[in-house]
């Protein structure tokens, strides 16, 4: 019997804890990488329009950015939601 309990201590077994800090982590890199994938293309986008004089593109850039910097703030509201502040 002893053998038993031996070997069944031995098995990993994740703790809820560690699988939400991992999916935590997760989608707080998923979205500032994501974010900041965006407002590198928007900026670059601009440079682009502001040579060609196209306003449609400028726009679409704006757009993109602001975008980026929605995207990235997700990554601040997955830490507000799982620990918010005062606990």
């Amino acid at each position: 019997m002893e053998k038993i309990n031996l070997a069944l201590s031995s098995v990993f077994v994740p703790e809820a804890g560690d699988a939400l800090s991992s999916i935590k982590s997760l989608l707080t890199w998923f979205f500032g990488a994501a974010g900041i994938a965006l407002i590198i293309v928007g900026v670059i986008q601009l440079a682009e329009s502001m040579a060609e004089s196209n306003p449609s593109q400028r726009n679409r850039a704006f757009m993109m950015i602001v975008g980026g910097i929605l995207i990235g703030g997700c990554a601040f509201l997955v830490n507000l939601i799982t620990a918010p502040p005062g606990t």
